[in-house]
């Protein structure tokens, strides 16, 4: 298992809800410097390591292994048209993408997803009306198809997700009007119908996001110009509408986020803007946010969220993205300085689990972005963006 030393609060939780073993924080900073320290690890040995000078504490969290190496990702980018997964290792250095491959899914692969634990992926894939899974092999990228994927699912999945135990994966079927559930076998990943799946939705379910907690699950239903949101039982993965749902959106809302458990966000594809909830954590329920929406750009389609309070929309017409810090204490935006800032993307992003890089996927490629953690502003990477197949709409990450 990794053993995480760092110095960032914010990151240490998003490291321990990721299962990395914290063992210490003698890293300290000055003047924005990073200075050197000794670190005493379990083996009783001593592991001498160089925090980074950073000017904007995007390197405030060092990931080390227990010999000594960087801590490994692997980015992931659906294409629809021409219906496979391509596979990226990641640079945790400068975060440039290296291709490890690429494998076939179902028809229209149009939503992916990962478990927590990063052992399996997942596409929706619309026009053949089924799911496909993969195991992950940790140390190459490599996907290998589970046996008995693909599965069939309502008509025209758009939208998936898995709670953060893996126990249960969601798909959001648009034409149908319905959310499939199925429990996931945690040894083989294969996947099997919960009882009384699938559940009644506002019309036209598209993006899927589950809360922190796994108590609640919530679809952007841009039939209906409209978010619905369920409650899980822990035990069976049975959903139960939550009370007050569905709640309005604005026009067309295709995917949400959901920052710190305390607010969620919707992108709005047809009148571009962003709508902002709070959530609460108790019922589910979502209560809009003073403020919202905010403006985003025309054909807003996809939305992210990292630990810093910062949040992300891109527009699948415009090569823009665009940035907001989010206030912690009420979930207002505001853009951040620079915002919107050019470069290929258009439809589905996501944040590495360290905070440091932004991949956003457009039609044929991935672009990379560094963050700045206390502004938010975004750089491109040296490299980007890396060539995938056509139709390249969603992305994944997961790291060891």
């Amino acid at each position: 298992m990794p053993i995480v030393i760092g110095i960032n609060s914010k990151r240490y939780q998003a490291m321990r809800r990721r299962k990395y073993i914290i063992i210490s924080t003698f890293c300290y900073k000055e003047k924005k410097t990073f200075i050197n320290a000794i670190i005493f690890i379990l083996t009783g040995s001593f592991l001498l390591f160089s925090c980074v000078k950073s000017n904007n504490d995007s390197s405030s969290l060092l990931l080390l292994t227990q010999n000594g190496a960087p801590i490994h990702g692997y980015v992931y980018a659906a294409t629809n048209l021409d219906n496979k997964i391509y596979g990226y290792s990641i640079d945790y250095t400068t975060g440039s993408l290296t291709p490890v491959g690429n494998w076939s899914t179902g028809t229209y692969p149009n939503a992916i997803t990962a478990n927590k634990s990063a052992t399996f992926i997942y596409t929706a894939n619309a026009n053949s009306n089924t799911v496909s899974g993969f195991s992950i092999n940790q140390s190459t990228g490599v996907l290998t198809e589970i046996a008995g994927s693909p599965w069939s699912v309502g008509t025209k999945p758009f939208g998936v997700a898995i709670d953060p135990s893996g126990k249960f994966l969601y798909v959001a079927n648009h034409d149908s009007n319905t959310i499939s559930g199925f429990s996931v076998d945690s040894s083989t990943g294969a996947l099997t119908a919960i009882v009384g799946s699938p559940w009644a939705t506002a019309a036209g379910p598209y993006g899927t996001a589950i809360h922190p907690s796994g108590q609640f699950l919530y679809v952007a239903n841009d039939g209906s110009s409209s978010i619905s949101g369920f409650s899980i039982d822990s035990t069976t993965g049975v959903l139960t509408p939550i009370g007050g749902s569905p709640w309005a959106a604005g026009t067309k809302p295709t995917q949400i986020a959901i920052y710190s458990g305390n607010y969620l966000y919707a992108s709005n594809y047809t009148s571009g803007n962003i709508y902002g909830y709070s959530i609460n954590t108790s019922t589910g329920e979502l209560t809009s946010i003073t403020g919202s929406p905010w403006p985003a750009g025309l054909h807003n389609w996809g939305v992210t969220v990292d630990s810093n309070n910062h949040l992300y929309a891109t527009v699948d017409n415009q090569s823009k993205v665009y940035a907001y810090s989010i206030d912690n204490s009420t979930g207002a935006l505001t853009a951040s300085s620079g915002s919107p800032f050019t470069g290929s993307a258009g439809f589905g992003s996501m944040v590495d689990s360290q905070d440091r890089f932004l991949y956003t996927a457009a039609a044929s490629s991935v672009t990379g972005y560094t963050i700045s953690a206390s502004t938010g502003e975004l750089t491109a990477i040296s490299g980007s963006p890396w060539a995938a197949g056509s139709g390249c709409v969603v992305l994944s990450i997961v790291n060891y």
